[in-house]
């Protein structure tokens, strides 16, 4: 049996042998369940769905950011992206400044 496309094919007025073949085939694969929706992202990232934030998340939120943790920590802890983080804390009026290194104190005595 030849499988190759003729040129007949391609415009559409002749069916192919290939094509009524896999037309043939389709029902079988799809109720044998090998058939899998396409993977989308591939980074082991969450798609389309949305995760709600609960209200003890929230306060966790507040708490750490009090305590001047960064962006990026948060993200981890909460299993989240940093611009979902970033979004729900201005939702909720949450200030994700981190906190400034401190100076050392100035010298009295500089050294020579």
């Amino acid at each position: 049996m030849d499988m190759a496309i003729q040129p007949a094919d391609i415009n559409g007025s002749q069916k192919s042998i290939q094509s009524s073949h896999v037309a043939k085939l389709l029902p079988q694969v799809k109720d044998s369940g090998l058939v899998r929706p396409p993977v989308v992202g591939g980074s082991g990232r969450r798609q389309g769905r949305y995760k709600y934030w609960t209200k003890d998340e929230i306060d966790d939120l507040r708490r750490l950011a009090e305590q001047h943790v960064r962006v990026t920590a948060l993200a981890r802890r909460f299993n989240r992206s940093v611009g979902a983080v970033r979004a729900r804390a201005s939702k909720e009026g949450i200030s994700l400044t981190e906190k400034a290194p401190e100076k050392s104190p100035p010298q009295l005595f500089p050294s020579p």
